[in-house]
């Protein structure tokens, strides 16, 4: 794995790669899924971190949301991710279950 999102334009053409891996704060470890939230920012589930890590197109780490755990708002290895309504779909494959979570992360 290259623990990294490369932001490509229609054409193909890269222009932005968020990439460092880690647990820190600004770090990304195993990203899967991801969801373009906002015109201008990004969402990635960190399989390896248990956690949702925003970040604007440009790269720049917006904060995180989620840390390791079985109950409700907490993850474990999430995978994929998606919008519903106000809120977002995780898909917490290691607590084998869907989780509805409010939209918590910047606009």
């Amino acid at each position: 794995g290259n623990h990294r999102v490369v932001v490509l334009t229609p054409m193909g053409e890269v222009v932005e790669i968020i990439s460092d891996v880690g647990r820190g704060s600004t770090q990304l470890l195993y990203p899967y899924g991801i969801l373009l939230d906002t015109p201008s920012t990004i969402l990635v589930c960190e399989f390896g971190n248990n956690r949702l890590h925003q970040f604007s197109r440009s790269g720049e780490s917006l904060g995180t949301w989620g840390s390791a755990g079985s109950d409700v708002g907490f993850l474990r290895t999430p995978w994929g991710i998606a919008k519903s309504g106000d809120g977002i779909v995780v898909a917490d494959t290691g607590n084998n279950r869907l989780q509805v979570l409010p939209y918590m992360m910047n606009k």
